[in-house]
């Protein structure tokens, strides 16, 4: 349970035989980089062993690492799929598409144009006016 391993074997069999014997939680990537005994392609040696489940994989090319070094890693969100744009089949119908309803919501809307631009000044305003909180005063060290 203590001892942990790394793919640094030169071989797929070899860390097949690491994996079946002490789990793939036990097996860390490995790289061995920028010495001359490095393993070249240490992601495509792990893709060479044949029927290792994909949980184990993820294992061992990453997840054990993160579990032990206690790596926050950011939560992904799933990104919807980008609306596409439908092309017209024929001309007529791309020429109808150009029209000048089309073209206006494209324009800026006279709202937005009114609205005056931020200046440098007023940035450095604010950022005067944040900067000249006092700090929070810093807290004891405890002795270990």
């Amino acid at each position: 349970e203590k001892f942990y391993f790394d793919t640094i074997t030169h071989d797929p069999l070899m860390v097949r035989r690491l994996i079946d014997r002490f789990g793939a939680d036990h097996v860390i990537l490995g790289t061995d980089y920028p010495y001359d005994m490095a393993d070249d392609d240490p992601l495509g040696t792990i893709a060479e062993i044949k029927r290792l489940p994909k949980a184990d994989r993820e294992l061992v090319v990453g997840g054990n690492a993160v579990r032990l070094l206690k790596i926050k890693l950011p939560k992904v969100q799933a990104k919807a799929a980008p609306k596409t744009a439908k092309v017209p089949a024929t001309k007529a119908a791309a020429k109808k598409a150009q029209t000048p309803t089309a073209k206006a919501a494209h324009k800026p809307s006279a709202k937005a144009a009114s609205k005056p631009a931020s200046t440098p000044s007023t940035k450095a305003a604010a950022k005067t006016t944040s900067a000249a909180k006092p700090a929070a005063p810093a807290k004891p060290r405890r002795k270990a």
